[in-house]
């Protein structure tokens, strides 16, 4: 930023005008200049794109740190998706941006289970446009495997290698969504809880504390490692690992069956079928999920209850089914 001192008559100016100034030339500087504000969307039908395409790349990006946690490849796609995934929030409409900030299903003062302001058609719409886009890799996946079983003359374990395929992908997105959940959690965890942490005082008294790096850039520092601890032992835990690959196998399952046409007669019946086994994965995985980042996140800050776990849950069932 420029020298003040240099500016003639900043002395005498009043306070909003110096802001003002010291604002003008932060825009011009190098680096300073913002960019164009992003064009948001006029409705509903942009808002649900947005959404969807949303859905898609959290999954993709979750595949691809659950890839990277195993692997130790992966880190830089996982984050180019996870931002791509974020920018589909900036162009939301501004109805778009207030309905997504309300809750389908919490709980009140007492800690009851209510419907919340959430359970209105817009909000319920997006969420089900994101739910849609989450599915659409795992459906690919699945019927990519297929169709590579019949490419390769196995054409008789198609449906086997479909299964398979949804389930993989399906349990690795939903394993590797969980564990970023639990990173942005604990990177979203306010200051004073932070430092209140015995995790964030062993490792602050510890050899991990650089005495080059200032106090800010070391408390930055302890953060994303204890970011990337939760999120690991959420990604590498096997009681998860088995509702997340099981639930998604089972579904797999269904979903062949239903594009083979061999449990419904009927495109209604069908679509009954699908979405009351989709609603039921979803309520068992997302419930799992909670709590495990639940279980996570309070080995940092011991007040995390489970409060949220059956909310999300319900949330997730509804906008599957």
């Amino acid at each position: 930023m420029s020298d003040t001192s240099i500016i003639p008559g900043f002395d005498n100016l009043s306070d909003q005008q110096k802001l003002e100034l010291l604002d003008s030339i932060l825009q011009q500087s190098p680096g300073g200049q913002a960019g164009p504000s992003p064009e948001l969307n006029s409705g509903l039908g942009g808002d649900a794109v947005d959404m969807f395409q949303r859905g898609a790349l959290q999954g993709v990006g979750g595949l691809l740190s659950l890839a990277d946690e195993f692997t130790g490849y992966g880190a830089s796609g996982a984050k180019y998706f996870q931002d791509q995934a974020d920018q589909q929030l900036e162009t939301l409409s501004p109805q778009g941006q207030e309905a997504l900030g309300k809750e389908v299903f919490t709980r009140d003062e007492n800690g009851n289970l209510v419907v919340g302001e959430g359970m209105n058609p817009r909000t319920v719409a997006m969420l089900i446009a994101q739910g849609g886009g989450t599915l659409a890799p795992s459906l690919i996946g699945g019927g990519g495997a297929g169709l590579l079983a019949r490419a390769t003359g196995a054409g008789r374990f198609a449906g086997a290698a479909s299964t398979a395929g949804f389930g993989v992908t399906g349990g690795g997105m939903a394993q590797g969504m969980a564990g970023e959940e639990a990173r942005n959690a604990v990177m979203q965890l306010p200051d004073e809880k932070l430092y209140q942490s015995q995790s964030f005082l062993d490792l602050w008294q510890s050899d991990f504390y650089d005495p080059s790096l200032s106090e800010k850039d070391n408390v930055d520092r302890v953060r994303a490692e204890l970011a990337d601890e939760a999120a690991s032992q959420v990604m590498r835990d096997p009681e998860l690992a088995a509702v997340n690959f099981g639930s998604n196998l089972v579904m797999g399952k269904v979903f062949d069956g239903l594009f083979s046409g061999v449990m419904g007669k009927s495109r209604l019946l069908n679509m009954g079928i699908g979405g009351a086994t989709e609603a039921g994965e979803e309520f068992v995985q997302e419930g799992a999920s909670a709590l495990k980042v639940n279980e996570a996140l309070r080995d940092i800050d011991p007040s995390t209850t489970d409060d949220n776990v059956l909310p999300q849950a319900l949330t997730l069932s509804l906008i599957h089914i």
